[in-house]
């Protein structure tokens, strides 16, 4: 076994210096080697076109509806008097009564006519009652005594010159200011037939009924309505002031006797009379 051994040293071989010394003159940096080929992609599958998503809501048909033309009531008219027509031309076909045919013609033509009234009230206007009339407005007081006409300044029956009273009571209204006032509103409360103040109104009652008033008997006639004693006192001291001024009542000391002779005490008990009068009835 020893003797078939090859000693490496011993066995050289020439060729391989040969090679060694051709590969020595070459310089292995300029050597460019060639990059790989890169591979060719792989063509992508070739996907189907999607569908067209479906709409969630279905889309509404648009119907477009004529409207049918109204039929006027002559046109009503000639349908009606056809339908007629054909109805009794039907009712001949059937085997029916004299009796049992008239009944049903009847039928029909009863409810044609009620169908031609209908549409003629369609086009007939309604036309409503007339209201009543409503009651006029009782006139207002008016507010200026001096654009009164004369007639309602008359203090005595029998005034041959209302112009000259009219003329004295403008210029001799009293100074004191709710005097003033109650002449004011005396006078133009009756021109247009109103009660005055309720303090004048309750006070003429009492006079009127007594014919002779003190001015204790009328304070104690308005403390009778609730009234306080100084309102009381107030009012029948201004009341008694009136009174004379306009020829209602002839005053002394704390006095007062009714004028038989006094227009506006004649006005104001009538105005009073009939008041009470509605009020009873």
């Amino acid at each position: 076994m020893t003797d078939k051994i090859i000693d490496a040293g011993a066995a050289h071989d020439p060729n391989i210096d040969e090679i060694d010394t051709l590969l020595a003159d070459v310089n292995l940096d300029d050597v460019i080697e060639e990059p790989e080929p890169e591979p060719e992609p792989e063509p992508e599958p070739v996907k189907a076109p999607k569908k067209p998503a479906k709409s969630s809501k279905k889309a509404k048909k648009t119907e477009v509806v004529e409207p049918e033309p109204e039929a006027t009531p002559a046109a009503e008219a000639d349908a009606s008097d056809d339908e007629i027509t054909a109805a009794l031309d039907a009712i001949e076909g059937l085997d029916l009564t004299d009796a049992e045919a008239e009944s049903v013609a009847s039928a029909i033509e009863v409810d044609e006519v009620k169908k031609a009234h209908y549409a003629k009230s369609k086009t007939e206007k309604v036309t409503k009652a007339p209201t009543a009339a409503k009651p006029a407005k009782a006139p207002s007081v008016p507010k200026d005594m001096s654009s009164l006409a004369a007639e309602h300044f008359v203090l005595e029956i029998g005034d041959a010159d209302p112009q000259v009273t009219k003329a004295q009571i403008l210029a001799n209204v009293p100074a004191q200011k709710k005097v003033a006032e109650k002449v004011h509103n005396l006078i133009c409360s009756l021109s247009v037939g109103k009660q005055p103040s309720v303090y004048v109104c309750r006070c003429f009652e009492v006079l009127k009924e007594r014919h002779e008033v003190t001015s204790a008997e009328l304070v104690t006639a308005l403390q009778a309505r609730s009234y306080s004693i100084g309102t009381a006192r107030s009012q029948t001291g201004q009341i008694m002031k009136l009174f004379d001024t306009l020829g209602i009542a002839t005053r002394s000391g704390n006095r007062l006797t009714l004028r038989n002779d006094s227009a506006l005490a004649a006005k104001l008990d009538a105005i009073l009379t009939a008041s009470r009068a509605s009020a009873e009835s």
